[in-house]
């Protein structure tokens, strides 16, 4: 019944229920195809989609519950934000929407090499084959104009023309070369209702674009408001779609097989959207990273409590430990004071003995005082006498290291004289030895040769310039001889007196060496002769420290005994003090307590909410792998391919006699894996690389993609039309494959089910000739004078008694 509502262009809803069951089934044949994905709601998409993986044992039924729950929450907050967008995006059940074109005619003139207004019907012709004549260059029907007139309504409604290899094209090249202005006309029915798409353009100045619906003009005042209109009525985003599903250019008939993954997929988007699963997976994960933030948020708060929670412990060990050391000061103050007080009370009774042995340690002390003072008066005199011998044999030291210091600087010049010295003489020496290796070089000449000069290397031509150089070295021969003696004079003098200054050293240092030893033995005199008296004062003194304490414990305790009865009172006092401290560090024990117990209680709550938003972000992020490109989009793109395999087996079949099969599947890396089989004589099936095809099984299978496509579309609801235009469809067949795109043509044609009342075929001389029993009408162009006419079919009907074109 569905099928047969959208066949008479009725709107068709199908509604899913949220008990039934909304398993998608993957095995529909070319008459159960209408229950796909692409009519359920998001909702039910998703649960079919889960419900598959539970089945396929991928996700747990409860996790499956779950991600439905989930994914229906993000699916309705997308509504809502879609609704307060002023852009609503309905979860309910999907309403598809038909968009039926039936074409009336299309009138050119200045379009190519058309300069002449012509009017091409295109309602109701069935099989029409467009063929070329030259009248200009003979046979070659070639560039006469057949493409041309068949895109023209491609032009009209999306301003492009059929893609060519080439894309050195410009916008102005359709305009004929003796015409200003290139016109289009495309008349029809848009889902029944009349439709008027005007399109002009000029060589140089802007196009025009206008649009009649209905009889309402909906022309915006730019062509390209116009355009978007006119995009948004016929449902094309780009002319891709019209290309793929109406005009089917030479260039692009094969284009579904050849496409790339990503290209194939592009095609296939105009067919089901996949922008609410992305926008979704796009919801889900900043779900999900808000879930994480909030979980890191709570594990910062986490951290802080603990860090109060160790303060707290730490605070609450000192405070215990200050407690039960004021317990044990307060339990050690009142033993004592027992202590004290039975001590003073049994020491009360000798007072008497006690002023009598402090009477003996006053009288004791004074005599020790008298014998330190005769002491120390002894000890001043013996010192006296010897550090005024060491202080004069100091002096003298003193005096000895200047005159040794002194000395030292004086062989230290001595010696770089000398240094200097030996330099120069050592200089003369060099000198005098190269003078003297020169003379016996040049004395020693072979006197049958020529002699030369030993500076300049000329030759010495007579006895006078021999004897001249000879007188020169005995000159300086004897000057370096005299510097050489005089260096040597020099180094003897300097000697003596460097060795002069060495002796000088060496004296100045045996004296200071002396005098630092009879400094050394004073100091040792004087400490041996004090010795004794120095030990006799450190005896004395240790009695006399030791009686002062026997002496202060006495006085102690008889203040001790004199003041009992207040030192008393002062105890107490200070028994109540400790015991208020010691109750104080009790009530702030029990307070820090608390404060630890509340810290606690709030990390368990914090980390109860942590694990919550961590599972949250756990589940989410499940769920934007279901959402996302390798789960549900992967399932709805399956799912068009299946479809698009379903709708091409169809028309395969027809074309190669069920000799050839294709297969279209999704990968596990989201690619798209398409594999051809070939039948073997004893039935059996072969797989067969798409590369590995000949030419003909090749144009087969694009045939039959390309026409799986526009079925598809069809049956979708996406584009419906009822023309159908396929440039040079024929090519590599041989005879029998190009009998089958005949019949199966025609086949298309007289069906109802696709809603094609015309096809447009352009073909070539010998290829048409083969199938000519294939169309219903034949219609010519014609070019001659570098125009081009379109000649119909004699058996066109008329309207109105006048013929639909111009020849």
């Amino acid at each position: 019944r569905v099928k047969a509502c959208r066949k008479a262009g009725i709107s068709v809803e199908i509604r899913d229920s949220q008990t039934a069951s909304t398993t998608l089934r993957t095995d529909m044949n070319d008459n159960d195809f209408e229950a796909d994905l692409e009519e359920l709601s998001p909702s039910a998409t998703l649960a079919t989609y889960l419900e598959n993986e539970v089945t396929n044992g991928k996700i747990y039924e409860d996790t499956a519950k779950e991600l439905v729950e989930k994914g229906e929450a993000i699916l309705r907050e997308l509504n809502d934000m879609a609704m307060n967008s002023t852009a609503p995006m309905n979860d309910a059940p999907k309403t598809i929407r038909l968009t039926d074109i039936d074409f009336e005619s299309v009138a050119i003139r200045g379009f190519g090499l058309f300069r002449k207004e012509s009017t091409y019907p295109l309602h109701k012709r069935g099989v029409v084959l467009i063929r070329g004549r030259n009248d200009d260059f003979g046979s070659d029907s070639n560039g006469v104009g057949k493409t041309t007139i068949a895109m023209a309504s491609l032009w009209a409604l999306s301003g492009s023309v059929d893609p060519r290899p080439a894309q050195d094209m410009k916008v102005g090249d359709v305009v004929n070369d003796l015409s200003k202005v290139a016109e289009v006309t495309l008349r029809g029915f848009l889902n029944s209702k009349p439709f008027i798409v005007k399109r002009t353009k000029g060589k140089s100045a802007a196009g025009h674009l206008s649009f009649i619906l209905d009889g309402n003009d909906l022309t915006r005042q730019s062509a390209t408001d116009t355009q978007k209109l006119i995009n948004e009525y016929f449902c094309t985003e780009s002319p891709q779609l019209l290309m793929r599903t109406i005009f089917h250019g030479q260039h692009s008939i094969g284009g579904l097989l050849e496409a790339s993954d990503a290209k194939l997929k592009d095609e296939l988007s105009q067919l089901v959207s996949l922008d609410i699963w992305q926008q979704s997976a796009s919801l889900a994960r900043s779900k999900q990273r808000e879930y994480l933030r909030k979980a890191t948020e709570l594990e910062g708060m986490i951290s802080l409590r603990e860090k109060d929670e160790k303060d707290l412990l730490e605070k609450c060990s000192l405070v215990k430990s200050e407690m039960e050391s004021r317990r044990a000061v307060l339990e050690r103050a009142r033993v004592s004071c027992l202590e004290h007080e039975q001590r003073v009370l049994s020491t009360s009774l000798n007072s008497t003995m006690i002023d009598e042995e402090m009477d003996t340690l006053q009288l004791q002390m004074s005599q020790s005082d008298a014998e330190l003072r005769d002491l120390e008066e002894e000890m001043s005199t013996v010192m006296a006498a010897h550090n005024d011998e060491i202080a004069r044999l100091r002096s003298v030291l003193s005096s000895k290291v200047t005159l040794e210091s002194e000395a030292k600087l004086s062989l230290s010049s001595e010696q770089r004289t000398f240094d200097r010295a030996l330099i120069q003489l050592q200089t003369a020496e060099s000198n005098f030895i190269q003078i003297q290796s020169e003379w016996e070089n040049f004395s020693t000449q072979d006197e049958s040769q020529d002699a030369v000069c030993h500076t300049c290397g000329q030759p010495l031509a007579s006895l006078e310039a021999k004897d001249l150089v000879a007188h020169r070295f005995e000159e300086k021969l004897n000057l370096a001889l005299s510097m050489k003696d005089e260096a040597e004079t020099i180094v003897s003098n300097v000697t003596i007196t460097r060795d002069q200054a060495q002796h000088a050293v060496d004296d100045a240092s045996l004296k200071v060496n002396k005098c630092l030893e009879e400094v050394s033995q004073a100091e040792r005199t004087a400490s041996l002769d004090t010795n004794d008296i120095r030990k006799r004062i450190q005896e004395i003194r240790s009695i006399q420290l030791e009686r002062s304490a026997n002496f202060a414990s006495l006085v102690k305790q008889t203040k001790v005994l004199s003041n009992f009865d207040l030192e008393k009172t002062r105890n107490e006092a200070d028994l109540g003090r400790l015991g208020e401290a010691f109750d104080a560090s009790s009530l702030a024990y029990e307070s820090c307590c608390d404060d630890l117990n509340r810290v606690q209680e709030n990390i368990t709550d914090l980390k109860k909410q942590r694990d919550e938003r961590s599972r949250e972000a756990a589940s989410t992020s499940a769920l934007v792998n279901v959402l996302g490109a390798k789960g549900i989009q992967a399932f709805v793109l399956q799912n068009i391919v299946d479809a698009l395999e379903i709708c091409s087996r169809p028309y395969l079949d027809e074309l190669s006699e069920g000799s050839l099969q294709l297969s279209i599947k999704v990968g596990s890396n989201d690619s798209i894996i398409k594999n051809a089989a070939i039948r073997n004589p004893d039935g059996s099936w072969c797989s067969r690389p798409l590369a590995s095809l000949s030419g003909g099984q090749w144009r087969r299978l694009s045939l039959s993609l390309s026409l799986g496509f526009v079925h598809l579309a069809s049956k979708r609801g996406n584009l419906r039309s009822s023309l159908l235009v396929m440039d040079e469809p024929l090519t590599h067949l041989d005879s029998t494959g190009r009998a089958k795109v005949g019949k199966l043509l025609r086949k298309i044609c007289s069906e109802t089910s696709l809603g094609l009342s015309t096809i447009l075929v352009i073909l070539q001389d010998i290829a048409a000739d083969e199938i000519d029993e294939s169309f219903d009408q034949v219609d010519v162009v014609v070019k001659s004078g570098g125009e081009s006419c379109i000649i119909l079919d004699e058996n066109i009907l008329l309207r109105g008694g006048v013929l639909l074109s111009q020849a």
